[in-house]
């Protein structure tokens, strides 16, 4: 049996941020023929702000980190 390595690259954590902004943005766009449908787009729109939000805060945090060099 042989082994693999899987390499995955991650999106810089401020680029995916702004990706879930642009949806925002867009779903702003979206025309509502209903009240249920303005509701869903509105209760959308408030799950992709709270993402953008912890991915913001996340690569604040990751840029405030110290260096850990020599440790192991």
């Amino acid at each position: 049996m042989s082994n693999v390595t899987q390499l995955i690259i991650e999106p810089p954590l401020l680029s995916t941020a702004r990706n879930l902004a642009l949806a925002i943005v867009k779903l702003s766009n979206k025309p509502n023929a209903t009240l249920a449908d303005a509701q869903d787009t509105i209760h959308a729109m408030g799950m992709l702000a709270r993402e953008a939000h912890d991915y913001i805060v996340d690569a604040e945090f990751e840029e405030r980190k110290p260096e850990n060099k020599g440790r192991g």
